[in-house]
């Protein structure tokens, strides 16, 4: 497999001076604006074999550029996948343009130049092949198009245009077909034979036949003389193309008594109907190494059917490039498959995951979680890591009544269901996809191993132990560390004071005084255990017989159920979703700049 592995882009659009990574298969999401769709309609004019120029409108140059002063330039590279070396067919078609790297690796580079020519008064476009110093290696031909095409199903599928129109998708797929002349004829005698069997059962036989011979009269008067000439009707038109341009898709779904045509069905299916006819021309053309992008997958159709599509188009054994905004598609995909286009002002930036960037153990773990919980946070400005489910059950609660809105603000509350929260912030390293996010944990092993992670990535250079931790909280927090001033999420409300809603949450959850039936039969064995204080027999008692996210939502709700203003929130849950809050309107921030200011994450 040839596959794109980068593209660097100077002056297009949006992007600035920006290097794009693409793994084999690539998911390209962002917000609204960040460049997509713009840089899939460059991949696709450079490398789409249906164009047959190269005409680079002035407009694609970034706004506020004078073209006349700057070029716009896109650098592509071809990379051989998955080992290093092209195979000898792929060398013989790239030959002699294959380039070696300085880490030994075979690659192809490809550079588009628009650029204003001042002896001929205009601008001027050229795609050629470069070395890796940049030197001229010759004109990028058609042919070499044809042999590595870049095809592009875009987001606004129009079913009818692609199904029924002679410039659509079917049209075009019909018109590749080459028939031999035996075939022609029986398709002609087949038109016959369907023309006279239609009309004389419209008709009927004795109607027919007396239309017919009137006809036969007309035109023999006009045409014939002594030689009486045929009259057929026929079913097909003379080029039979034109015949399996028109010829329409019906669908008969489990259940319908009889097909339907496609342009009557669903919006998903008309969807998934023209998506799947490109990938039947791309196949029918029979090109050797076909790459497809692929937008907005989700459109029309349900959770099931995005995800099993996506599926089947991470398993063509060639290049895809997914755009998409749904976690239905990024459930199913490798983090390290991702690409995250950000805007920063006027131009858009481009984070991914380096190669090596994380072991094998890491990569697995995120994908174990991904497939089992969300990916959700791929999209977020900011992320609040937590050990467990309680502080997913509360923190939203105690959100709203702070008038925090998580979702408007686009923070998501991950947990990790423990205290590894080593893949989580590699993932949103600033080298990797440099997500803004912090870490909310007990007071104990899970404080100790974040702030572990704080001085590998040489942020903090304290001592580690929990005296330390205790004595630095200030710095901690400030780098993203925040651990609860006691123990863990139910000692800590339990703290505060809040043993009566404790008391109120497992009378719902687990019944009307289980929890003094459960202190009275721990007296039988143990005398004093009645006397002990209420937060043991509550900490006793969950430990025992579970609940924690039920009942830290009850608890959660029952705190804030009369702070409308938000402030019987507990003081340091306030913090952590102030803070939060700061992160993600940080990142906003730098979405309305240029992004030269100073991050912090």
């Amino acid at each position: 497999m040839i596959y794109i592995s980068q593209i660097h882009l100077k002056n297009y659009r949006r992007f600035h001076d920006e290097t794009i990574h693409f793994r084999p298969h690539a998911i390209l999401i962002g917000e609204n604006n960040a460049g997509k769709t713009s840089l899939l309609e460059l991949l696709d004019f450079l490398l789409n074999p249906t164009r047959r120029g190269l005409f680079i409108a002035d407009t694609n140059l970034s706004h506020g550029m004078d073209i006349e002063v700057v070029p716009l330039e896109a650098t592509l590279t071809l990379s051989p996948w998955p080992s290093s070396k092209f195979e000898s067919s792929e060398r013989q078609m790239l030959d002699p343009h294959v380039d070696i790297c300085d880490s030994g690796e075979e690659r192809v580079l490809l550079k588009l130049v628009h650029q204003f020519d001042a002896d001929q008064g205009t601008t001027r476009s050229s795609f050629r092949y470069i070395k890796g110093d940049g030197g001229d290696d010759g004109a990028f031909s058609l042919a070499t198009r044809r042999d590595i095409p870049f095809f592009t199903i875009a987001a606004m599928r129009d079913s009818s245009r692609e199904l029924s129109e002679r410039r659509g998708t079917w049209a075009r797929l019909m018109s590749m077909l080459e028939v031999d002349q035996s075939k022609q004829n029986e398709v002609r005698v087949l038109g016959e034979e369907i023309g006279n069997k239609v009309l004389e059962t419209v008709l009927g036989d004795k109607t027919f036949e007396e239309a017919k011979r009137v006809l036969a009269d007309v035109i023999g008067t006009v045409s014939w003389s002594d030689e009486q000439g045929e009259l057929a009707f026929s079913a097909t038109p003379a080029d039979y193309r034109n015949l399996l341009r028109s010829l329409e898709i019906l669908v008969k779904n489990p259940g319908d008594t009889e097909a339907i045509s496609i342009l009557s069905q669903g919006d998903g299916t008309q969807s998934m109907a023209a998506a799947a006819l490109l990938l039947a021309y791309v196949g029918a053309l029979g090109h050797y190494d076909p790459k497809v992008a692929v937008e907005e997958p989700e459109s029309h159709l349900h959770p099931h059917a995005v995800r099993s599509f996506v599926k089947y188009l991470l398993s063509l054994k060639h290049q895809t490039i997914i755009s998409t905004h749904s976690t239905f598609v990024t459930d199913v995909s490798d983090p390290e498959e991702i690409v995250l286009l950000k805007r920063r002002g006027a131009r858009s930036i481009a984070n991914s995951i380096p190669a090596g960037h994380l072991t094998e153990a890491e990569k697995l773990q995120l994908s174990r979680y991904i497939q089992g919980a969300t990916s959700e946070f791929f999209f977020a400005k900011a992320v609040i890591l937590v050990e467990g489910s309680s502080e997913v059950a509360a923190l939203p609660i105690f959100a709203e009544a702070l008038g925090v809105e998580l979702d408007r603000l686009g923070i998501s509350v991950i947990p990790v269901y423990g205290h590894n929260f080593r893949p989580f912030c590699r993932l949103f390293h600033q080298d990797a996809l440099d997500i803004k996010h912090m870490i909310l944990c007990d007071n104990d092993q899970a404080a100790i191993a974040a702030a572990k992670l704080l001085k590998e990535s040489c942020v903090y250079d304290g001592s580690t132990d929990a005296t330390a931790l205790e004595a630095n909280r200030t710095t901690l927090e400030a780098l993203g560390l925040c651990f609860l001033p006691h123990g863990n999420f139910e000692d800590y409300l339990l703290n505060e004071g809040y043993a009566a809603k404790y008391v109120e949450a497992i009378d719902q959850f687990h019944g009307p005084n289980r929890l003094a039936s459960y202190v009275a039969h721990r007296a039988k064995g143990e005398p004093t255990y009645s006397t002990e204080p209420i937060e043991r027999h509550i900490r006793d008692f969950v430990a025992r017989e579970g609940g924690k996210p039920e009942l830290a939502h009850f608890v959660a709700r029952a705190i804030v159920v009369s702070a409308s203003d938000g402030w019987e929130v507990p003081e340091y849950f306030k913090k952590v979703m102030m803070q939060a809050s700061s992160l993600a309107k940080a990142e906003y921030a730098l979405m309305a700049t240029d992004g030269n200011t100073e991050e912090t994450s």
